[in-house]
């Protein structure tokens, strides 16, 4: 990986294929949360650094999104700050840029929550 990490998502981003993974966020080494994230390319097997979070998390929920406008765009929601702190912040990955944008928050921040897509 380009940046060790632990406590992240690993989202494939086309599950019908052996298709590229997003691994987003989490913890480095020093216990330092990350906005960091990076595709993982399994025909290549290669990690390419993609764009920042637009906040840095651990202990998230990231799901893709299979339906609607916002089809192949993966939701990555809540989590923890670096402070310890519980978010409610959530924002979307577009994996044709590989840019993240802020897309709201939640009632209620949470972490270690699961997510399904619905389709």
């Amino acid at each position: 990986m380009t940046h060790p990490r632990y406590l992240h998502t690993a989202t494939e981003l086309n599950p019908t294929h052996a298709g590229d993974i997003l691994i987003a966020g989490g913890e480095d080494g020093t216990g330092t949360v990350l906005a960091t994230a990076e595709v993982y390319d399994p025909v290549a097997a290669t990690f390419t650094q993609v764009g920042t979070m637009t906040t840095a998390r651990a202990l998230h929920t990231a799901v893709l999104i299979t339906s609607g406008a916002k089809k192949g765009y993966v939701l990555i929601a809540g989590g923890i700050d670096n402070s310890g702190n519980t978010l409610s912040t959530a924002e979307l990955f577009n994996p044709k840029t590989g840019q993240f944008t802020a897309s709201g928050s939640m009632k209620v921040g949470r972490s270690s929550q699961d997510g399904t897509a619905l389709p």
